[in-house]
């Protein structure tokens, strides 16, 4: 279950790991919409996606113990998005090849 502390403490983990992508208010998609819409621009992140913010959060939680036992990634996408986080905290990383039969 997730708890109060658990998003709290969310950006003092990403701190130094991750860009702190802007947010801007979208004059075209508010008139549009006719509401007040705003723009992140996780694009901006090394890998032009919000995964990766999304693959830090954890990865800032494992103990040595865990992050000694490295990781398996089963997708390009998710390994991609996850290297240059495993090598920030040291994690030895494993993607399985995408041709893999049940």
């Amino acid at each position: 279950m997730l708890a109060y502390n658990d998003i709290v403490l969310v950006p003092q983990r990403l701190q130094g790991r991750l860009l702190r992508a802007p947010c801007v208010a979208s004059q075209m998609l508010s008139e549009i919409t006719r509401a007040q819409v705003f723009l992140k621009f996780e694009y901006l992140q090394f890998t032009a996606s919000f995964k990766e913010r999304g693959a830090c959060n954890p990865l800032a939680q494992l103990s040595p113990e865990q992050a000694a036992l490295g990781m398996i990634a089963g997708m390009a996408t998710v390994a991609k998005v996850l290297q240059p986080q495993l090598e920030v905290v040291g994690v030895q990383a494993t993607r399985l090849p995408t041709t893999l039969k049940a």
